[in-house]
């Protein structure tokens, strides 16, 4: 398997390899995020699903699809082994 980071990455790109995806450790400004969906090192933006104060997955009822959050800072991946 390649170890190579990609520089952006997310759940919905044509490439996506769902046994790459379940390996990054993704971070903005050197916190550590779940629930992310995509990522762009270089832009600094790292999307992923809202989630409420008990930590549940936010759906937007009306549109029938899960809240996305697009987060702003330093973004870095790392893998996991």
């Amino acid at each position: 398997m390649v170890d190579l980071i990609p520089p952006r990455y997310a759940v919905g790109d044509g490439d996506f390899d769902p046994e790459l995806g379940r390996r990054p450790i993704i971070s903005l400004d050197g916190a550590v995020l779940d629930q992310v969906v995509a990522y762009d090192i270089e832009a600094g933006v790292v999307a992923k699903h809202g989630v409420d104060v008990h930590g549940e997955v936010v759906v937007d009822r009306e549109r029938e699809e899960i809240v996305k959050v697009d987060m702003h800072g330093t973004a870095t991946v790392t893998l996991k082994p």
